[in-house]
């Protein structure tokens, strides 16, 4: 289950900034980000087909359907308006704001080809392990569904504490516990999915 949050320590990013000082370009770390989340994706797939010897609808991976895309749109225009809302609870200190803006600015000199890949690599990847996934396997595990809801949006925040800010964490715990409670109301990464992409690229 932790699988998906080996690399995401923080002895990986030092290892990073130590790269940067000694001129890395950052687009390099994206390359290496992107491979690391299609990686985890296909041995997640392998572990419940060929070790769990489960479907994938286990991780709520059912056939996408027309509904999916309806009740993604209707909870992205939701989740929006609710992180709104959220955003004016989080005070952005001096520091946050900096961060902001250098990943503006970062995320800007991008091509808009690369920026979609990355959203879509980042929704895959998040909703089938954190939502699908960790839900499902630890709500199995501890027989309560608020655990999984926990352990999966915990770990999820985890991730990105690793290379953003505690304000940046915050900012989006509103949006991480909605994705939760979407998919124990549908049952479907597809959804989420869904969901998570319009979230993220908004930003595109």
């Amino acid at each position: 289950m932790l699988i998906a949050v080996a690399p995401y320590t923080r002895l990986a990013y030092l290892f990073y900034r130590v790269l940067s000082a000694l001129g890395m370009h950052r687009d390099l770390w994206q390359i290496t980000w992107l491979g690391d989340e299609i990686f985890q994706v296909a041995f997640l797939v392998a572990i419940i087909q060929l070790m769990e010897r489960r479907p994938l609808a286990s991780i709520g991976l059912c056939h996408p359907g027309l509904m999916d895309l309806i009740w993604g749109i209707g909870a992205f225009a939701i989740i929006s308006l609710g992180s709104e809302l959220w955003s004016f609870a989080i005070p952005l200190s001096e520091d946050a704001h900096s961060q902001v803006a250098q990943w503006t600015s970062q995320w800007a000199s991008q091509s808009g080809a690369w920026r979609i890949t990355l959203v879509v690599s980042a929704s895959i990847f998040e909703e089938f392990y954190f939502r699908g996934y960790l839900i499902e396997r630890v709500q199995e595990i501890t027989g309560s569904v608020l655990v999984g809801v926990v352990v999966g949006t915990a770990l999820n925040l985890y991730i990105h504490s690793t290379y953003w800010s505690a304000y940046y964490v915050a900012s989006i715990a509103f949006d991480q516990l909605a994705l939760a409670l979407l998919y124990l109301w549908r049952r479907s990464v597809a959804t989420c999915i869904v969901t998570h992409f319009l979230l993220d690229a908004a930003f595109v």
